[in-house]
């Protein structure tokens, strides 16, 4: 009976109302959220801030097999999500995936997705709390090339203005991103780097070099724009 009540409660609240309270939930539950009723399905689907949390399908104290079928789940759950999503606006997005091999096009589709919608604040974050192991990952684009020639995506002129990088290594292909962002993002205010755990002494100093070389040697687009490099 008292469940009944505060789900007539509920459902008499406003969209508006509703949209922001579903947009604290956690991604997975939102998701549950969304079969209860056609109104709640459109209602999650226009929520403002999504957070893709891989830590809410996969249990990496698992097996190998288990794991990786659960972050299949994850990826392709996340990517049905943004296909059918129907809102115009995203204020922030949050991604984390610890093992992004194999993965690629989905993480260029989430990029695209949140470009494509005049996202202000995105947090991206492929650090492993299982392994320290750092692997190279194969993109299906070459970035350099892709950066330097890609056309300049409306939020980075007019919304994006936080960007945190998480589990920064100083590789070659983080800096054609965020030289790429930092030319280009018109109204930035905030990047901030956040070093990777469990670095050796030359890969400290390589990511060291590469947060002073975006620091001085790269133009930047808006003048308010503040760089911190974070050190595990």
């Amino acid at each position: 009976m008292v469940s009944r009540r505060k789900s007539d409660l509920l459902s008499n609240l406003p969209d508006s109302l509703l949209v922001t309270i579903i947009s604290l939930l956690p991604f997975k539950q939102s998701v549950q959220t969304s079969i209860l009723a056609r109104r709640w399905k459109n209602l999650c689907l226009e929520t403002t801030n999504l957070v893709f949390k891989e830590s809410e399908f996969v249990n990496l104290s698992t097996d190998t097999e288990t794991i990786k079928s659960k972050r299949s789940l994850f990826v392709s759950t996340m990517c049905q999500w943004i296909s059918s999503f129907t809102g115009e606006v995203i204020e922030s997005l949050e991604f984390s995936l610890s093992e992004p091999v194999s993965f690629e096009k989905a993480i260029v589709s989430l990029t695209e997705f949140a470009a494509s919608k005049q996202i202000k604040n995105i947090t991206i974050d492929f650090s492993s709390p299982a392994s320290r192991k750092i692997d190279r990952i194969s993109m299906p684009l070459d970035p350099k090339a892709f950066w330097l020639t890609n056309d300049t995506y409306e939020c980075l002129e007019r919304t994006l203005k936080l960007v945190k990088i998480k589990n920064f290594r100083g590789g070659s292909n983080e800096l054609h991103v965020l030289k790429y962002l930092i030319r280009r993002g018109l109204v930035m205010e905030q990047l901030d780097l956040y070093e990777a755990k469990g670095l050796n002494d030359d890969q400290r100093r390589l990511v060291l070099t590469a947060a002073e070389e975006v620091q001085k040697n790269v133009e930047r687009g808006s003048k308010h724009l503040r760089i911190t490099l974070h050190k595990a």
